[in-house]
């Protein structure tokens, strides 16, 4: 009988072992590299060229190793993993993984002085960033910023309202002269517990005027008044310094001053995709030692067991609307 229980014991413990080699030996290891052919079968030496293509068949206990370069995609994992098994997506050791939101534009032809212009679809809106050898460019806008970015985007130089100016005009007597209707001005007046901007309606010889956006409860302590502290941007007249762009919608026309002037050449890059990582829906995935620039990750809900492992991550979002308070920029990554 003890022989019998011994042997019964004997037998399971081989089935236990047995299972779990088979669970790990389902697990594969894909590659992903940017610079292979679009043949790739995903293995070592003949690597996928997109993460999509990993993305779309891992499962859990599967892993991505992807080899340096830069990846200009949004990767939707086609499954989840699992606590026991997640799904891995990382970055090959000591090699550098970027995904971008961003795509480079070309063909620019000049404009006036060390403007250039080319046919671009910018499809973003208020939320479209154009980046010059990475860094993010300032749309067009009076006075001018003073600083470069990064820094710009914190400490940048502003005019003060002259007397005359109200809740939907300001009066400036230095105002440059030029077309600034569909422009929009950014204001911090009264308390400044928040800013605002709004759209530019009409404009005439030192004034501009635009919908009273400072509070959708209509608190006037941030109503624009003299003495408050503004810029006007989106607009071709205000682009006259390095570092600024705009973009004619009507026309399809981007414009740049690129930083230390002259033709842009493969500098520039525009922003096209919001997110790196759609991972919606998605449980149980690890991401790690991966770049992100001018992208985010998005999740939902239903999302969870998400690790993100040792990322960098740059210029996750931006918008240059803030309408009624912070209401227009509530999903901002």
């Amino acid at each position: 009988m003890n022989s019998g229980v011994k042997y019964m014991r004997g037998v399971l413990s081989v089935l236990m072992i047995r299972l779990i080699f088979a669970s790990n030996v389902g697990a594969a290891t894909y590659y992903v590299d940017a610079s292979a052919a679009d043949s790739g079968d995903g293995s070592e030496f003949s690597p996928f060229r997109t993460i999509q293509a990993a993305a779309d068949i891992m499962v859990g206990g599967d892993r991505c190793v992807i080899r340096a370069g830069t990846y200009r995609e949004t990767v939707v994992p086609a499954a989840s993993g699992t606590d026991a098994e997640p799904i891995v997506f990382e970055a090959y050791p000591d090699e550098a993984v970027t995904i971008t939101g961003c795509d480079p534009v070309s063909g620019w032809t000049p404009h006036s002085w060390e403007i250039y212009k080319t046919a671009a679809n910018l499809t973003l809106g208020h939320e479209n960033q154009i980046f010059a050898d990475g860094e993010m460019m300032l749309e067009a806008r009076w006075p001018n910023a003073g600083r470069a970015t990064p820094t710009a985007l914190m400490s940048f130089a502003t005019a003060k309202a002259a007397d005359g100016s109200g809740p939907e005009k300001i009066v400036h007597p230095q105002l440059p002269a030029g077309n600034w209707t569909n422009a929009y001005v950014w204001v911090a007046a009264g308390h400044k517990w928040f800013c605002w901007t709004a759209p530019v309606t009409s404009a005439t010889t030192n004034t501009l005027s635009f919908p009273n956006n400072a509070d959708r409860g209509g608190n006037m302590n941030m109503a624009c008044r003299a003495g408050a502290e503004f810029y006007v941007a989106g607009a071709l007249a205000a682009l006259d310094a390095e570092n600024e762009w705009y973009y004619d919608s009507a026309a399809g026309l981007l414009y740049v001053y690129a930083p230390g002037g002259g033709d842009p050449g493969n500098r520039i890059e525009v922003k096209r995709r919001m997110y790196a990582f759609d991972l919606s829906a998605r449980a149980h995935i690890i991401l790690r030692g991966i770049r992100i620039h001018a992208a985010s990750i998005l999740t939902d809900s239903e999302s969870h067991g998400m690790v993100l492992d040792g990322l960098d991550v740059k210029y996750v979002y931006h918008s240059s609307k803030a309408d009624q308070q912070y209401q227009s920029q509530r999903d901002t990554g």
